[in-house]
């Protein structure tokens, strides 16, 4: 794209929106151009931070009129940097950060740009919605694409608890988008990304949760393969109530360790003799235990949350866990190549298996397991870079044979493997993309299917 038409690109930007208009010559758009994972280098020409509606709408309405393309950032937690298209305009929400609760309806409206952490802050001590494990993400893309979290069990995925979004559109116009009205947006949304429009605000339903029981159990690395079968035997018959996470991270002495953290927000009694039965396996060290409100549960993970160290991910979803996968896991923990990196393993059951597999636009409904495979470390050499993302590429390849198709779509890059996702389901996304964006001007994860042939 010539450089006249960026420059009037921008002055156009300048002269019709009230937030600040970067260009990529600009001295601060470097720092603004930059996520929590410091290996993304991305190019875009300008980034615009905008105040409101009015602002999203004349920056699609002239990007539209330039040819340009557009991405959104909202809390800067993709790891792939999907919110910098190349060469294109990145619309910044992180000035759009509101939270409005509605008791009445049970419902809490937040702006496109806030996140996880904002919600929890701006709701009652005994209300919840479902989140992730890290404040730090934005609660738009992490709805979005699906959100696992400790709560899924109970209210379902992130994306099942979306009553309505404010979506802007490439032709510029604003749209409420629910089941009855552009139900087949509303439809796509919820787990196709954001490829549709610009998600201004949504109205996410919220629940009532005075306190959690929360544990952070540690286990050696002898004693992981034991653990994660008796993981499974209880996750075969786990209530909804109860949310597990297990994995593997580096412990103080150098020597990865298991983790199993859980979640209870039933009867103490029984959440008792749950945790009991992981408390009592050989090895185990209890690091937390206790009843909190759930907002106050989380963090566990926000250490390792750190802005500027590099990271590369893969996944997998594993039907369950079985002597394989569990090697192959194992055997990847004791290859880790950072002190920083990470094995997090999320499962998937109760309300959200019995959710009809087309009623969203998230068609894996069955329970299972989500893999996450964080290679995490500080910059150093191109040699050591490799070093690290050949390691979570190599337990990826491991986990292939016991794995289901495709992966979680809010964490993968390769088209191949988000087409094997979503499979039927991507013909009806890209018809509602080309309904609603018909020049593919929107180009945020996971985008490689909408691209034009």
């Amino acid at each position: 794209m010539i450089t006249t038409t960026i420059d009037q690109f921008i002055q156009d930007l300048r002269e019709n929106v009230e937030g600040k208009v970067y260009g990529s010559v600009d001295e601060s758009f470097g720092s603004l151009v930059k996520v929590w994972n410091g290996a993304i280098s991305s190019k875009p020409s300008a980034l615009v931070r905008c105040e409101g509606v009015s602002d999203i709408r004349e920056v699609v309405l002239l990007a539209s009129h330039y040819g340009i393309p557009v991405s959104v950032l909202g809390g800067g937690h993709d790891w792939a940097g999907r919110a910098f298209c190349e060469g294109g305009v990145v619309i910044d929400l992180r000035s759009m950060r509101d939270v409005r609760h509605d008791p009445e309806n049970e419902i809490v409206e937040s702006q496109g740009g806030a996140t996880i952490g904002d919600l929890l802050a701006g709701l009652p001590d005994d209300t919840v919605i479902v989140t992730g494990t890290a404040k730090q993400v934005g609660l738009a893309g992490f709805t979005m694409g699906g959100g696992y979290g400790p709560l899924n069990g109970q209210f379902g995925l992130a994306l099942d608890n979306l009553v309505e979004a404010t979506v802007v559109l490439a032709d510029g116009s604003s749209v409420t988008a629910n089941e009855s009205d552009h139900a087949d947006l509303f439809w796509a949304i919820r787990g196709g990304g954001g490829n549709f429009g610009v998600l201004a605000s949504l109205k996410t339903r919220t629940h009532r949760l005075s306190e959690v029981q929360a544990a952070f159990i540690l286990f050696p690395i002898s004693e992981a393969k034991t653990a994660l079968g008796r993981y499974q035997e209880i996750l075969d018959n786990a209530p909804d109530e109860l949310g597990l996470m297990t994995g593997f991270l580096m412990g103080q002495d150098g020597k990865p360790m298991l983790f199993i953290a859980s979640h209870w927000s039933g009867d103490k009694m029984q959440g008792d003799a749950l945790l009991g039965q992981i408390t009592s396996l050989k090895g185990a060290i209890t690091v937390s235990h206790g009843s909190s409100r759930y907002a106050d549960s989380m963090g566990i993970f926000d250490p390792l949350v750190v802005n500027g160290r590099h990271h590369y991910i893969e996944t997998r979803n594993l039907d369950r866990f079985n002597v394989e996968s569990i090697a192959a896991l194992v055997e990847g923990a004791e290859q880790m190549s950072s002190p920083f990196s990470g094995i997090v393993i999320h499962d998937f059951h109760g309300k959200g298996t019995r959710v009809s597999p087309d009623a969203t636009a998230f068609p894996l409904r069955k329970a299972h397991l989500l893999v996450e495979i964080v290679s995490a470390w500080d910059k150093s050499s191109e040699e050591l870079d490799a070093k690290h993302r050949n390691w979570a590429t190599a337990l990826s390849q491991n986990l292939a044979p016991h794995s289901l198709s495709g992966g979680y779509v809010n964490l993968l890059t390769d088209q191949i493997r988000v087409e094997q996702f979503y499979g039927e389901t991507a013909t009806r996304l890209r018809e509602v993309k080309h309904h609603y964006d018909p020049n593919n001007m929107f180009r945020s994860a996971p985008g490689s299917i909408y691209r034009s042939e």
